[in-house]
């Protein structure tokens, strides 16, 4: 799975000035800085990202859950016809995030 990068001007500490680099995420969680002229780069540990991973995981589970309670409160018609969706989309999207982030 590609992981979105982005190109940034950051201070180097091993060029001593700011340069352009390379910011790697992996969905929300940062991966990696590289400087694109000396190619320092300055990663995390995949047991880091795993564990801010099942950190987050229970909080974005009950945002999740208030969320869907929320809105069938006060759009029920609209939860109705995207229940189906959910059902079938949410545990594609929570698997491949799981494989994103443990095959870091």
């Amino acid at each position: 799975m590609e992981r979105p990068t982005y190109c940034t001007e950051l201070f180097c500490l091993h060029c001593g000035r700011e340069t352009p680099h390379a910011v790697t995420y992996i969905y929300k969680w940062l991966k990696s800085i590289s400087c694109l002229e000396c190619h320092l780069t300055i990663a995390r540990s995949p047991q880091q990202i795993h564990r801010e991973y099942l950190r987050t995981l229970p909080v974005r589970a009950r945002e999740l859950i208030w969320d869907l309670f929320n809105e069938a409160r006060h759009r029920p018609g609209y939860f109705v016809h995207r229940l189906p969706y959910r059902l079938t989309i949410k545990p594609l999207q929570i698997s491949r995030e799981l494989y994103a982030v443990w095959v870091t």
